[in-house]
């Protein structure tokens, strides 16, 4: 992905679609499952993702590196900061791309109604 701050209400919905990268060549993601992580002040928050997504109006496939993530009203709940992560698992091995410290920026804000 390489927008990396997100922006919500509490109580927000969305589908964000993306391309997960690995030194800079999309990861072929056929076969695996994917989850996007949002560590905060509590305990993480593990959102499924769906293998695929639509990036600026183009469909991205898997094995492009496409993914949605699904971002519930659970997931929204608590306002504040947090940092997020994908995790990729295929064929008994497990990664977070990309690697080192390269998280994603939410930021969950009060609603005011």
């Amino acid at each position: 992905m390489t927008d990396t701050t997100i922006e919500y209400k509490v109580g927000e919905i969305d589908t964000i679609g993306g391309i997960i990268f690995e030194n800079g060549t999309p990861v072929n993601l056929t076969d695996s499952t994917v989850s996007f992580i949002m560590k905060g002040n509590s305990s993480p928050i593990t959102l499924t993702c769906t293998l695929g997504g639509y990036v600026n109006g183009q469909y991205v496939s898997p094995d492009n590196g496409g993914v949605t993530i699904n971002i519930t009203d659970a997931a929204t709940t608590t306002a504040g900061q947090y940092l997020g992560e994908f995790i990729v698992s295929k064929n008994g091995y497990v990664a977070r791309p990309p690697s080192g410290n390269n998280f994603i920026t939410i930021t969950i804000w009060e609603a005011l109604l």
